[in-house]
């Protein structure tokens, strides 16, 4: 499986597929204009088949197959539920073709999906008090650093995207094993660092930490219930799951209600940032 962003898709890959490829067009609306043109590019050249919202959109009428994500409607410019539900779609449907090919065995099951409702309701009422200590110290930094390994760094990307989109501060999504490679001559006593991590990974989010504790960075860290973790952070909110694929969605999530709080106390409207303009249905 290749990934690409819509807007360069024709010039990297158009010349190199054919009928036999499968292509998944991932919108909300269903009326982006980067993956329409990948639509007109592509429609009688490869099996199409669209992850969407709007299941009357363009995109999804002129697809072969449509996968609706279901999230009603979606009323943030910064896309939230809509990225959750598209996350948990794939995750599933990774799920089911494991167990097709008989790959998956026992690595997440769907009681585990079933669960992600109530994990995020424990997440809220167990770390409300810390998910304010962090808000409130990112909300004093007009940039830092969101760090993620493996699985985890689509979700710090994310969650910098969501700091820049909705309280227009700079922070900057990495792969936390670049981190020593540059980025790191930034940190400077206090300076927001914020990791995601799993515990399958914390090996090598230890590593990453204590490079930003031995320059002095404030260490903020969301990820799975973990010792180790919690003792090199400076703030941390537990994720009150152990299944790597699954720490992922969960742990984005207290991240969107730290973003909204503090958009809500800079007296920003986190539903409609400035100089977006994306197609949506609202109210």
């Amino acid at each position: 499986v290749y990934t690409s962003y819509a807007s360069e898709f024709i010039e990297r890959f158009e010349s190199q597929f054919s009928k036999k490829d499968v292509v998944i067009l991932v919108s909300q609306s269903g009326e982006t204009k980067d993956v329409k043109n990948v639509l007109d590019v592509i429609q009688e050249k490869a099996y199409i088949i669209s992850l969407v919202n709007n299941i009357g959109s363009t995109i999804a009428v002129n697809s072969k197959l449509v996968l609706p994500i279901t999230s009603d409607m979606e009323m943030a410019v910064p896309a939230t539920k809509t990225f959750i539900n598209q996350c948990i779609s794939f995750l599933y449907l990774a799920m089911r073709l494991g167990e097709e090919k008989g790959f998956l065995g026992s690595k997440i099951t769907k009681r585990e999906f079933v669960n992600i409702p109530y994990i995020l309701e424990e997440i809220f009422l167990k770390s409300r008090a810390e998910m304010k200590k962090v808000g409130d110290y990112l909300k004093k930094h007009k940039d830092g650093y969101i760090l993620g390994y493996g699985i985890m760094y689509p979700i710090a990307l994310e969650a910098a995207l969501k700091m820049k989109e909705v309280v227009y501060a700079h922070y900057e999504g990495i792969y936390s094993g670049e981190f020593k490679h540059g980025p790191i001559s930034r940190v400077e006593e206090g300076y927001p660092v914020v990791f995601f991590s799993s515990v399958r990974d914390k090996h090598f989010i230890l590593s990453h930490m204590n490079e930003a504790i031995t320059r002095k960075a404030k260490v903020l860290t969301i990820g799975a219930d973990d010792r180790e973790l919690k003792a090199h952070s400076d703030y941390y909110i537990s994720i009150p799951v152990h299944n790597p694929y699954i720490v992922p969605i969960a742990s984005i999530i207290p991240f969107y209600r730290i973003v909204y709080d503090i958009a809500v106390s800079l007296g920003y409207n986190p539903d409609r940032p400035r100089n977006i303009s994306k197609t949506i249905t609202v109210d």
